[in-house]
């Protein structure tokens, strides 16, 4: 334990909300920060991103699927 502050870790309580965190780390990212900024309407955002394999939701997917720079 080296004194500092503990990451967050998402977890899900629904099958929507695994099947999110499944998108891959880039959506465990989104999470964390969305959640410490407050954003509303996450359950509905992370659907969209979760279901968005067609037109530009298939962008906002596969960049949730990629490994976060943090």
């Amino acid at each position: 334990m080296d004194g500092g502050p503990r990451q967050p870790r998402p977890k899900p309580v629904s099958e929507a909300e695994k099947a999110f965190l499944d998108l891959g780390p880039g959506a465990k990212s989104w999470l964390i920060e969305a959640a410490a900024a407050g954003t509303s309407r996450m359950r509905w955002k992370m659907a969209a991103a979760e279901m968005g394999d067609r037109g530009a939701g298939r962008v906002g997917c596969q960049s949730l699927a990629l490994e976060s720079d943090a």
